[in-house]
């Protein structure tokens, strides 16, 4: 019998290095909203695609009408909601931690680092630029990804792989691809 996987975005709400546990659960909180507004029932499945294949369920904190008032604003929360899935997908399926929020202007959201390195905090291995889409298609999907793809080669010089994530709320449906440095 197949045992259901989890993606653990209360793990957010643990915090990382650059995450604090507020933030973090506030894209918990984002992220609920997100799928409330779409009509998604307690614990939703979520289509992962790309590092890893595979369908998780993702469960939901209580939806209240002070969290849809907070977060009335859905384009915003789709982008938080966005950021807390892909660092929930990031932490939960690979070598990876949140090191570091980047600044704009640099085609990236995240600074990755090696879970078990021990170096100095800011050991920069791989960065993560991260999308949101409410409502959209596999097509919507794919151009955000390429779109995204060229966004992040403002920061290719570093010579590090990068991470493309993008969430489709409405089909459930998140992408996180793994692009190697030139």
């Amino acid at each position: 019998m197949n045992k259901t996987k989890y993606l653990k975005i209360m793990k957010l709400a643990k915090g990382q290095p650059a995450l604090t546990k507020s933030l973090g659960m506030v894209l918990v909180e984002n992220i609920s909203v997100c799928y409330h507004q779409t009509g998604k029932i307690n614990p939703v499945s979520l289509n992962l695609s790309g590092i890893c294949n595979e369908l998780a369920k993702v469960r939901l904190i209580k939806i209240t009408d002070q969290l849809l008032k907070t977060y009335a604003d859905l384009q915003d929360a789709t982008e938080n909601a966005a950021v807390g899935l892909a660092l929930a997908t990031i932490i939960d399926k690979t070598n990876y931690k949140i090191i570091e929020r980047s600044m704009k202007s640099t085609g990236i959201d995240y600074w990755l680092g090696e879970k078990d390195d021990p170096g100095p905090l800011f050991q920069r291995k791989a960065r993560l630029e991260v999308s949101g889409i409410l409502k959209g298609s596999d097509s919507d999907i794919t151009k955000r990804v390429n779109s995204k793809i060229k966004q992040a080669e403002r920061s290719a010089n570093s010579g590090l792989s990068v991470f493309i994530s993008v969430s489709e709320f409405t089909q459930s449906k998140t992408v996180v691809n793994l692009y190697a440095a030139n």
